[in-house]
């Protein structure tokens, strides 16, 4: 599973949705925060909102039609000093998403075995991090949503620090679906049978008060 070391500060995600609605982030996925799409709308707006954060030459307007064949979430924000991480167990079936997304200023993928005093030792300290978390935290009007899925033990929202993040499928890819084929097909064929089996019902049910009203009428 990919695993990264980070010095970050969790974001719990009803701060991320009401962010991505102020700002009609509509690529952005509250629950899928590290997909291209949705990181890249996300900094985009960052960098746009909070002229104190360091200088990057973000990619264009849009993020590739055509991802790579094997996705990787620091490259694919290699253009921002301003890191997106999420952590996602998909054998952990209570939930399709973690309380908290991570906004890193220092992330690593953590490969093998790694000592960790040599790698937080690389950390430069900065002033602007602090004020982005600030920032963040005060989304909504500050207020944080108790019930959002559930508290992870020992993570206390907007506190900065070193996280070990793991992600146990980075692309959430669709289980039933093969390479090359399409699930829309399918999805509006499903669709539509409920939507026949839904009418069907409703029209047995007008026509057994048809009958009723017919025999009392008799």
């Amino acid at each position: 599973m990919p695993t990264y070391l980070a010095h970050a500060f969790p974001l719990p995600r009803s701060l991320i949705r009401i962010f991505t609605v102020l700002h009609d982030l509509s690529p952005c996925s509250p629950e899928h925060l590290i997909s291209p799409p949705s990181s890249h709308s996300l900094l985009s707006c960052l960098y746009n909102l909070y002229p104190f954060l360091p200088f990057t030459s973000p990619p264009s307007s849009e993020p590739p039609s055509t991802p790579p064949t094997t996705f990787d979430l620091l490259q694919s924000q290699s253009y921002s000093p301003v890191k997106v991480l999420e952590a996602f167990n998909p054998d952990n079936l209570s939930s399709a998403f973690t309380p908290h997304a991570y906004i890193a200023d220092f992330a690593l993928k953590i490969d093998d075995v790694a000592g960790i005093t040599a790698i937080t030792s690389r950390y430069v300290a900065n002033d602007w991090f602090p004020r982005l978390r600030d920032e963040l935290m005060k989304i909504g009007g500050g207020v944080v949503e108790a019930a959002d899925g559930g508290e992870q033990e020992g993570i206390e929202a907007g506190r900065i620090g070193w996280y070990v993040v793991v992600n146990g499928d980075e692309e959430r890819s669709f289980p039933g679906l093969l390479e090359g084929e399409e699930g829309g097909d399918d999805e509006g064929e499903e669709e539509f049978k409920l939507e026949a089996e839904l009418l069907g019902k409703k029209e047995s049910e007008e026509s057994e008060e048809g009958e009723v009203i017919t025999t009392m009428s008799t």
